[in-house]
């Protein structure tokens, strides 16, 4: 399950990973994670572990650089990250940035506390694994491609530093997500990587209007929000190349098996709304965080 703060005996934990720089971390400054990282959490542990597999707390840490996750090693894990740098991410990914952050951290979690395929290499390590846990998330999660690329970008962009290099990183993704019922998968270029220690940050001018750049940021954000009918049809495409590799009639694919009259369709529906319905609560809390930090 997904959970907020924690007490005090379960608060005991032995680190596990940091993105970017490790930094100390001081538990007593744990707040409440906002909305969308609980419901962005919530999404990925119950795709990765639907028959429950610990406990996982998420809270808000002013004194975490990026994000990092903690154990107690014996089904409690706890991922602590740091408001300012899910904001930074946010805004210079995309919508769907979170994902990338959280499949990776709770990818910990579920390698300490469930079995995955035979066939991971006995070599990686507990990076790798959580990386192939991560890749194992967006392929269930089913995100539209725009989406799955943000993420995708986000895991290469924030390594640890016990990380291995991308090229090294990468068949562990990519393996994860096929096992998982994903089919292609674009390796992010090694550009859109901007270093391991810092969240990127905006350049642009900020207009007198608006001088710390709020609602410019909460537009940027709004805009790259999938709308329902762009969501459902990513599923049906999906849809339709999965059931090619299964039957031999292709227009039985597209008419029946994953039209708008199948039985799925409903289940499409309520999976694309579930997810604006996030991404709308993001855009809110990034525009109220940043009116309430802005000092200019």
């Amino acid at each position: 399950m997904i959970g907020t703060i924690p007490n005090d005996a379960e608060a005991q934990n032995v680190f596990v990973c940091s993105l970017g720089t490790s930094g100390g971390y001081y538990p007593q400054f744990d707040t409440p994670p906002t909305k969308y990282a609980l419901d962005v959490g919530k999404e990925i542990y119950d795709v990765l572990c639907p028959k429950k597999c610990g406990r996982v707390d998420l809270v808000q840490n002013a004194y975490v650089p990026n994000a990092m996750t903690m154990t107690t090693g014996n089904g409690y894990s706890k991922i602590a990250f740091s408001a300012n740098f899910m904001n930074g991410v946010y805004n210079a990914f995309g919508a769907y940035a979170g994902y990338g952050v959280f499949a990776h951290e709770i990818g910990h979690h579920i390698d300490l506390n469930s079995s995955f395929p035979a066939q991971m290499s006995t070599s990686w390590s507990k990076e790798l694994r959580a990386d192939a846990w991560a890749g194992c998330a967006l392929a269930k999660l089913n995100l539209p491609a725009s989406g799955l690329l943000e993420s995708l970008r986000v895991i290469a962009a924030y390594p640890s530093q016990t990380h291995p290099a991308w090229p090294m990183r990468w068949p562990a993704v990519e393996f994860g997500y096929k096992s998982c019922g994903g089919t292609s998968l674009v390796n992010p270029a090694p550009s859109t990587s901007t270093g391991p220690n810092t969240a990127p940050t905006s350049t642009s001018t900020k207009a007198s209007t608006d001088p710390c750049g709020c609602e410019k940021a909460n537009r940027k954000c709004v805009t790259r929000i999938i709308d329902l009918d762009e969501c459902i049809s990513s599923k049906q495409s999906a849809c339709v190349s999965a059931c090619q590799d299964d039957v031999d009639e292709t227009d039985d694919c597209e008419t029946e098996v994953c039209s708008d009259e199948s039985p799925k369709y409903a289940g499409w529906r309520s999976s694309c709304k579930a997810t604006i319905k996030v991404a709308n609560t993001r855009c809110a809390e990034v525009l109220t965080t940043c009116q309430s930090t802005c000092t200019k």
